[in-house]
């Protein structure tokens, strides 16, 4: 263990120290280390020997990144280096379903202060005084949480910037009948209305006061209901971008009135960067750019510099749909995009972490994608060997671990996401039989399951992780089995394989059981209560599905019934792509069931 003792004017690095210190494997602060003197100055410079040691940083995160570069290089570090660009870190999106604690983003902001990343955009849930149905049972924070939030990040270097949806993507919010006189459509509020600002003002109030951050993030990317419904009838028909900039100029006075700087998604500008309109409302805003593997970021980029608006490029969650990370996806595509926006003359760039249809992913399991932007800003570098040994320093973990992790829905030369497909299929309706015809999904998954035991046995702080993402590949081991080979030998009558495969259900009915505990004990080992009712509901369903299917397999297996009309009826294609591989199908309600799931 290499002890070091940091001398100089170190008061407001303490509180920061007490976060990182415990994510340190090979580094501790002791009066007998080796002496390491601590200055601000230009530009991050560490060096340390066995005789001495100095930090220079110019940004608070700039140190623990320092900090860092010992835990990596021992009494052998010397790295120098100046940021490509002032602002880098993560949008994080907590109103999917699963609401990080206080205290699991303070781990987070950890393992981001040592990366040297600066900036966190948190959408969140909120009490609001005004209206107390405002992320009601939905782990919404408190003003006292929030303060708690700011203090972990600022201990660290960390801006917070609090967020929130101003216009679309309020289907929770509205769905209270006593919200419905502010609705245009279907998770729409209605722009114009006086109730609409009020509303919005007392939100926007409780989401920013406790932050010391006077910017704020108001989405307002477009969706097709913008002003379809009670908009439409009262004013008639506008376009999506006439709309939003007509809100964002109802919006401002608010934001000027409680001292804010609103930072919005990028939609309206680049779908009518000449639009007077929508011109007139860049000088008040910060323009968030949300790439896209299908667009040309450098393409995009040139269209917002026209803008007199700070640009902010926000790169692809390596989530989406699905539990497990795509590192293959993005971190590529990141790190080629970064360089535009560096060459581009760009300040800020943010990684975005949000998972769609119910938060079922681990945002710890994208720690290596926030190691790719950071590298990026610090080097303008992506060398994949340097990453991984930085990720190691800064984590504790090894990357291969992390990235390997992408398997689940890439093995067997896999395109699309079987993992999240075969997890929720139904084994009496198996709507995905077609489409993974010629695959040995149960073979493939049992030797996944074997890797992931072994990454929890080699990454120790993260064994809850990977034992959740062990039991997650046993239990597709096991139903795998199920789907391979039911419908055939229904179709088959053999009544004889029925038999016997009716005697599997219990084994994995148990293996389903023991997902859902172990991913019970990673969602609260960071996360709030509150949305694991949606996994205990989804995986409760396939454990009953399961135990339905092995009783009606064992019927037929005893000739109480001639068939099993829904395993020998034939199978057609539903998620495959045009090259014969299999597709994706992202939301639980279009995978379970093919019924009409009113949930």
């Amino acid at each position: 263990m290499l002890k070091i003792r940091l001398n100089g004017d170190i008061a407001e690095l303490k509180e920061g120290l007490e976060l990182v210190l415990p994510q340190l494997n090979n580094t501790v602060i002791d009066d007998s280390g080796i002496p390491v003197n601590v200055k601000r100055g230009d530009g991050l410079l560490v060096t340390l020997n066995e005789n001495e040691g100095s930090i220079t940083y110019s940004k608070r995160a700039e140190f623990f990144r320092a900090l860092s570069y010992i835990e990596q290089y021992g009494t052998s570090c010397r790295a120098e280096e100046a940021a490509r660009l002032e602002n880098v870190g993560v949008l994080l999106d907590l109103t999917l379903n699963g609401v990080m604690t206080p205290e699991g983003l303070a781990r987070y902001f950890a393992k981001m202060a040592l990366m040297g990343l600066n900036t966190a955009v948190i959408k969140q849930l909120v009490e609001v005084k005004e209206y107390p149905l405002c992320g009601y049972l939905r782990g919404r924070y408190t003003a006292e949480e929030m303060k708690q939030i700011d203090d972990y990040a600022y201990s660290l270097g960390i801006e917070v910037i609090p967020a929130m949806d101003t216009l679309a993507h309020l289907d929770r919010e509205l769905c209270w009948p006593e919200m419905g006189g502010l609705v245009d459509s279907k998770g729409v509020i209605c722009v114009g209305e006086e109730n609409t600002y009020q509303f919005l003002e007392a939100c926007l109030s409780a989401l920013t006061a406790p932050y010391r951050s006077k910017r704020v993030f108001i989405g307002l990317d477009e969706t097709l209901r913008i002003g379809r419904g009670k908009y439409l009838r009262k004013h008639g028909f506008k376009e999506t971008a006439e709309i939003i900039s007509e809100h964002v100029e109802r919006l401002c006075p608010i934001l000027g009135k409680l001292g804010l700087k609103p930072m919005m998604w990028s939609d309206i500008y680049l779908d009518k960067p000449n639009s007077p309109a929508v011109m007139s409302t860049a000088e008040s805003v910060d323009i968030m750019l949300r790439a896209d593997s299908s667009a040309d970021t450098k393409s995009a980029l040139e269209t917002l510099k026209k803008f007199p608006s700070e640009v902010v490029y926000v790169g692809e969650s390596c989530f989406k749909y699905s539990a497990v990370p795509r590192y293959d996806l993005t971190a590529g595509s990141a790190a080629s995009d970064l360089a535009e926006c560096i060459s581009g003359g760009i300040k800020e760039a943010l990684v975005l972490m949000s998972c769609e249809d119910g938060a079922e992913a681990d945002y710890f399991a994208g720690l290596y994608l926030l190691q790719v932007y950071a590298e990026m800003a610090y080097t303008g570098k992506a060398d994949d060997a340097q990453i991984k040994a930085r990720f190691a320093a800064c984590t504790g973990a090894d990357a291969e671990a992390f990235l390997g992790l992408n398997e689940f829905d890439t093995l067997g030369g896999v395109k699309g996401n079987p993992c999240r497909l075969l997890m929720y299929q139904d084994p009496i309706i198996p709507m995905f039989e077609k489409d993974c015809e010629g695959y040995k999904f149960s073979e493939l998954y049992g030797v996944l399951k074997t890797k992931c035991a072994a990454w929890r046995r080699e990454n120790p702080s993260f064994a809850v992780m990977f034992e959740f993402y062990e039991k997650l590949a046993a239990m597709l081991s096991k139903k795998c089995e199920w789907h391979e080979a039911a419908g055939d030998i229904v179709r088959r009558r053999d009544c004889d394989m029925a038999k016997e495969l009716a005697m599997t259900a219990p084994a994995i009915v148990t293996a389903i059981d023991e997902l859902r505990q172990a991913w019970r004990t990673l969602w609260y080992d960071t996360r709030k209560a509150a949305g694991f009712e949606v996994i205990d509901v989804r995986l409760g369903g396939v454990k009953l599905r399961m135990e339905s299917a092995g009783r009606r397999m064992q019927r037929f297996a005893e000739g109480e019934l001639d068939d099993i009309e829904e395993l020998s009826a034939p199978k057609l294609p539903y998620a495959t792509f045009k090259d014969g591989t299999i597709g994706r199908v992202n939301l639980w309600r279009d995978i379970s069931s093919s019924a009409n799931l009113i949930i």
